[in-house]
C-alpha cells in the first residue's frame, strides 16, 4: 500500500509575509514602469524639470488636489483637476449687480462716462430675475482672458449640478435656517457677464485661473501648479447672479461646489422678457 507524506502547511505569519512581498514588489514595478515611461517622455528636459513633472505625476497617482492657497471647507471632489461623478468640478459665489455685463446685455441701460451719464438696469430686468451668471475669465475666452468686453462665450448656458460640497459658507451648521447643500441639485444658468476677479490683479481669488478648466483636464501636471486654478483649487468659477434671491433662498446655494458642463440653452429657463444682448452682435 502506497504511503503519502502529509503536507507541511505555512503558518499563518508566513502567509502574511508572503502576500506583503508579493505587493511590495508588485508596486515597484509598478512605480518603475511609470518613472521609466515618464523620463522616455521628457527626455532632453533637465533636471529640474523633470523633478517637477515627477513631482506632480506623484499627486496626480496620490489623488491630491491642485495647489491652491486656501482649502475648500468641505469639498466632495477628488483629484487635480478635482472631478466628482467623471465631471470637472467649479467654485461659485453670488453677486448682485445691476450693472451691464461684459456680454451686451441690455445696451439701452448702458452708462455713458463721456456724458456723465449713469444708468443701470432695472430691476425686473431678464439678467437679473432668471439663472445667470459671470464665468471666470480665461474659461470664458480661454485665447485672452483679459479680454473684458464680449468674450467668446458670452451666450452660453452651462448646467451645475451640487455635489454636496461647499467652498466657502458663511452660515454654519447651527445657525437658524441653515440648510446642508444636498447633492445632485441642478439647473442651467445662461453666461451675461465675465469674473475677473484676481485674473485682473495678477494674485490668487476666485476667478484667478491662469489656464482654462480644458487645458487642466488635458494636462493634469499643469493644472497642479499653483496659480493655474483658482485659490481653492477649482479649474472654473461661476458668480452667480442673486439680485432676486433666487441662488442663496431660492436654491440655498451658499457658495456651494458644483460639477460643470457646456450645454444646449434649451434647458435654460428664459423668463418671459428675455431678449437679445446687441452689445456683442457682430
Amino acid at each position: 500500500r502506497s504511503k503519502f507524506c502529509s503536507p507541511v502547511l505555512p503558518r499563518r505569519g508566513e502567509i502574511r509575509l508572503g502576500i506583503q512581498l508579493i505587493v511590495m514588489a508588485s508596486s515597484a514595478m509598478f512605480f518603475g514602469l511609470v518613472i521609466l515611461c515618464t523620463c522616455l517622455h521628457i527626455r532632453g528636459q533637465d533636471t529640474g524639470a523633470m523633478s517637477t513633472n515627477l513631482t506632480q505625476l506623484g499627486r496626480s497617482l496620490r489623488g491630491a488636489r491642485c495647489e491652491s492657497s486656501r482649502m475648500p471647507h468641505g469639498s466632495k471632489c477628488t483629484g487635480c483637476p478635482p472631478m466628482y461623478n467623471g465631471k470637472l468640478c467649479s467654485s461659485t459665489t453670488r453677486y448682485n449687480n445691476q450693472n451691464l455685463g461684459a456680454c451686451g446685455c441690455g445696451m439701452q441701460y448702458r452708462s455713458d462716462a463721456a456724458t456723465g451719464v449713469h444708468r443701470s438696469l432695472p430691476e425686473d430686468y431678464w439678467t437679473l430675475t432668471s439663472y445667470t451668471a459671470a464665468m471666470s475669465c480665461v474659461n470664458l475666452n480661454s485665447a485672452d482672458g483679459a479680454l473684458a468686453w464680449c468674450p467668446k462665450d458670452c451666450g452660453a448656458c452651462f448646467k451645475l449640478c451640487t455635489t454636496g460640497g461647499v467652498v466657502q459658507s458663511g452660515h454654519a451648521a447651527g445657525d437658524e435656517g441653515y440648510r446642508a447643500p444636498v447633492a445632485g441639485t441642478c439647473r442651467t444658468f445662461k453666461v451675461v457677464d465675465r469674473c475677473g476677479d484676481g485674473f485682473d490683479q495678477g494674485q490668487p481669488n476666485w476667478c484667478s485661473q491662469r489656464i482654462s478648466a480644458h487645458e487642466c483636464k488635458s494636462n493634469p501636471a499643469r493644472c497642479a501648479h499653483s496659480g493655474n486654478t483658482n485659490w481653492f483649487g477649482y479649474p472654473a468659477h461661476f458668480d452667480l447672479q442673486d439680485f432676486h434671491g433666487q441662488i442663496l433662498h431660492g436654491l440655498a446655494w451658499d457658495n456651494v461646489e458644483v460639477t460643470f458642463e457646456k450645454v444646449s440653452c434649451d434647458s435654460w429657463q428664459a423668463p418671459a422678457n428675455v431678449e437679445t444682448c446687441t452689445g456683442c452682435r457682430p
